[in-house]
């Protein structure tokens, strides 16, 4: 994998992710995979490291670590391709999708006006 290759895949992730063509589950703290017929990815917030890199992860289809990107340089095997490059921005929209904050807060407030609504209707 180039680095060419990895930054084509987390433009197009970042792009699939805002348009919610792409469904990222959490599979730990601070920690989303997307998963597809021969691979899959991982972005998460690196707890080994004092500074909780953001780290872009890319899986085979056998479940080898093949590549990552962060912004800093991390503890990976020799094989293992590494790219130095923020993910962050990724990692940002990918919690927005899984905990819904704009849409829960907008549901919230929706249904307070309702219910305010609703009690001026009645006095």
């Amino acid at each position: 994998m180039t680095e060419q290759e990895i930054r084509e895949i987390y433009n197009r992730l970042i792009e699939l992710t805002k348009t919610r063509m792409v469904h990222w589950k959490r599979t730990d703290e601070a920690e989303y995979t997307v998963s597809f017929s021969r691979s899959s990815v991982v972005i998460q917030k690196d707890y080994n490291y004092e500074a909780l890199p953001t780290v872009l992860k890319v899986y085979n289809a056998e479940g080898v670590l093949v590549a990552y990107a962060a912004p800093i340089e991390i503890d990976e095997e020799k094989a293992v391709k590494g790219y130095i490059f923020d993910p962050s921005e990724l990692f940002d929209l990918v919690q927005e999708e899984v905990y819904k904050y704009t849409e829960t807060s907008k549901n919230i407030l929706d249904e307070l006006r309702e219910l305010e609504l609703s009690q001026k209707n009645t006095q």
